[in-house]
């Protein structure tokens, strides 16, 4: 089950001791599950308030993994596919001492993709909405809001709008306080369907709605008009553009093992510019 991830310890230079030890190094799945993306961040990020280390120091204390080994464990250890150079690359460049590179929840360049489940005008469809954390204008605190909309179905839409058409309106929302929850990914986007639902407020749910692209506006137009209805999220994946030079993709792998919950599962190298 985990030779491929035994492999990928190897290549990077880790002891073999280690890669055999794996599963029996660390005493419950549980601890090593990466449960939520915030999770994903303080582990990436070597924080000392994870569960996993206050466990280990007070369990392990003269076995307390290095960021490296922990940025290892963040990686899809069943993938196929690793560009097993690029990704000791990747880790040399996130932990180099002098200069070391973190991710931020609250930052932005990081993004939630949810492929929801939608009825549009009676029939079944489903469109991909990419989802940002965004920081209350005005206020403490945060909300989800939604950067960017994509189906065939708002494409055909957008595509036959003669030139000319009278320029896209977001409604001012009525009441300023209500928006996506910024702990929506905590329960999977459960509330997706707010934005579609809560048609008064809709303005609350996108960013810059009259500089989005015209599917993003068309996506929005069939929420107001009542013809689309979010049903639920069905599928989520992160989207981190924070490290220079790297895109990081984070999915959910619901399995027994250590190397479960939200694991990189693909890594491409990018211009740096």
């Amino acid at each position: 089950m985990l030779k491929y991830l035994f492999a990928f310890l190897l290549v990077l230079g880790v002891s073999p001791l280690f890669a055999q030890s794996f599963e029996t190094e660390f005493e419950t799945q549980f601890l090593w599950e990466v449960k939520q993306i915030n999770e994903f961040i303080e582990r990436f990020n070597d924080s000392d308030s994870t569960l996993l280390k206050q466990y280990l120091k007070k369990q392990e204390p003269s076995n307390i993994p290095t960021r490296e080994r922990l940025i290892i464990g963040l990686f899809n250890a069943q993938g196929k596919d690793w560009n097993l150079t690029e990704v000791k690359s990747f880790i040399a460049y996130a932990v180099d001492k002098k200069n070391p590179r973190y991710l931020d929840f609250h930052g932005d360049k990081w993004y939630a993709k949810v492929n929801c489940s939608v009825q549009w005008k009676g029939n079944p469809e489903n469109v991909l909405l990419t989802l940002q954390l965004q920081r209350v204008q005005n206020a403490p605190g945060y909300k989800w809001v939604v950067t960017n909309a994509t189906a065939p179905f708002l494409k055909t839409i957008a595509d036959s709008k003669p030139p000319g058409s009278l320029p896209f309106r977001m409604p001012l929302a009525i009441d300023s306080t209500v928006s996506l929850n910024p702990m929506s990914h905590a329960t999977d986007f459960m509330r997706i369907d707010q934005v579609s639902n809560d048609r008064n407020n809709i303005a609350n749910y996108f960013t810059d709605p009259e500089n989005c692209n015209a599917q993003t506006q068309q996506f929005a137009q069939e929420c107001i008009s009542g013809r689309l209805k979010i049903k639920n999220a069905e599928t989520i994946t992160y989207d981190f553009k924070q490290i220079k030079g790297w895109d990081i993709e984070i999915q959910q792998y619901n399995r027994t093992g250590n190397n479960s919950g939200w694991l990189i599962s693909k890594l491409t190298k990018v211009s740096a510019d």
